[in-house]
């Protein structure tokens, strides 16, 4: 797992250092996602507070990173304060990244795909427990409406190993 990560961080720093210069490069996308929980006992939805930092490599084209953290409701102590935090490497294609750089409103239709981990913070009494670190994997489809060159609320929804669907603002600079 450590080798997978380690590998999509060297191909971010590459896509960074190989792309041309542009003064709007970086979007910090922030906003809240919804987590299945199928991987524990209850059904329950868990809502994650979510941070993801992405790289303009082309016109069509972001990498990044993201993390988020939540809590869920352990099945061993019946509380919501065990601690869940997922990480990992994003990429997005834009289909419409032309139409929004020549108008200031406009729509933004991509996909995306991640791959990273989370880490449960189960007590270490909890019987049954064979792995907190685990991979976490992603397809998304996402919409978004411009409304400056600058900041863009946007909507992923799709499969994931943890995340079902995402909500926030994206900011670019």
């Amino acid at each position: 797992m450590k080798r997978h990560i380690s590998f999509l961080i060297f191909i971010f720093l590459v896509a960074i250092c190989q792309a041309q210069e542009s003064p709007e490069r970086f979007k910090v996308k922030t906003g809240v996602s919804l987590h299945k929980s199928s991987l524990w006992v209850e059904t329950l939805a868990h809502v994650a507070g979510r941070l993801s930092i992405n790289y303009v490599a082309t016109k069509n084209v972001e990498v990044g990173v993201y993390g988020a953290y939540s809590t869920y409701k352990s099945s061993y102590y019946l509380t919501w304060d065990t601690p869940l935090v997922t990480y990992g490497m994003e990429l997005n294609y834009h289909f419409f990244s032309q139409i929004q750089k020549t108008r200031a409103h406009s729509w933004d239709l991509y996909i995306s795909g991640k791959l990273g981990g989370y880490y449960a913070f189960y007590p270490e009494t909890m019987p049954g427990v064979i792995q907190k670190n685990r991979l976490d994997y992603g397809a998304y489809f996402g919409l978004g409406y411009s409304f400056s060159n600058y900041l863009t609320p946007y909507f992923e929804i799709g499969y994931g190993e943890l995340c079902l669907m995402e909500l926030g603002l994206s900011f670019t600079f």
